[in-house]
């Protein structure tokens, strides 16, 4: 089949053949058996599809997940595993992967193994991370190669401090204190609308000045929506709080390029309050 798809048609293959000269003509009305060694000939619109069906060579994916979790103050021995089967801490859970919720430490306190100490200043903290990658070659015709490659990662992180609030410590009290969440996304982007626009060495490109307008406008945007920002503008024109270099308003202003897409109508990826 593959060969048939590269392979150009020999001279006469596929049209009907005359019959010898002094040969009867068959008038039988049967349909001639295809010779079986005879190779497949395919038209022009049949190569083309097999070759779109045909053109992706190899393709990987790769997923994979990593949570941590650090527990400062434990007080209880470890044993086989990491398990004090006699305390029945930290929990056969926890050992073998499984993310606590935050009452989990409250729990451990409860049983008396968290120190009390009042100069214990190291935050717990949980970490989380996603990631997914794609790669993929397309030979869509010959001598031209095509490799992707697709990532996304995602993460989150959550730290806080839990300790003996009291000046002589060791009463039991604990308290969560400076709770601090955080999280992160990647993903890779192709800009197929203007990619292949053309440029001008000499000119600023229409592409670029677009963003510039679009930064002012998502700054706009963002500012009167904030009651924090006050609605006041800087002396470039920016709005408070979210200057030209601002992360809420260039990446908005980047994804509004495409020419369908306009900033003043483009959902905000981020919430003010």
């Amino acid at each position: 089949m593959l060969r048939a798809i590269d392979e150009a048609p020999a001279a006469g293959a596929g049209a009907a053949q005359a019959p010898a000269q002094g040969q009867p003509k068959d008038t039988t009305g049967k349909k001639k058996k295809r010779d079986k060694m005879e190779p497949i000939v395919l038209g022009k619109g049949a190569k083309a599809f097999a070759r779109i069906l045909t053109s992706l060579k190899r393709i990987s994916i790769n997923y994979t997940e990593n949570a941590t979790a650090t527990v400062y103050g434990y007080t209880d021995s470890t044993r086989l595993l990491g398990m004090n089967f006699k305390s029945q801490a930290p929990g056969l859970g926890f050992i073998f992967g499984r993310q606590p919720d935050t009452s989990f430490i409250s729990t451990l306190a409860r049983k008396g193994l968290v120190t009390g100490d009042p100069n214990l200043n190291f935050q717990n903290r949980q970490d989380y991370q996603q990631k997914l990658t794609i790669n993929a070659q397309l030979v869509p015709v010959r001598d031209l190669t095509i490799d992707l490659t697709v990532d996304k990662t995602f993460g989150k992180t959550y730290s806080e401090l839990y300790k003996d609030t009291t000046a002589a410590g060791y009463s039991g009290q604990f308290a969560r204190l400076n709770p601090y969440a955080e999280g992160s996304f990647s993903v890779s982007y192709i800009s197929f609308q203007t990619l292949f626009e053309k440029i001008n060495p000499n000119e600023v490109s229409e592409t670029f000045l677009k963003f510039q307008d679009n930064r002012r406008i998502i700054s706009q945007r963002l500012g009167k929506e904030n009651p924090y920002s006050g609605g006041q503008q800087t002396t470039d024109g920016y709005y408070k709080g979210y200057g030209k270099y601002s992360q809420d308003v260039l990446i908005p202003a980047f994804f509004a390029l495409p020419a369908k897409s306009r900033a003043s109508l483009l959902e905000l990826p981020v919430s003010v309050p």
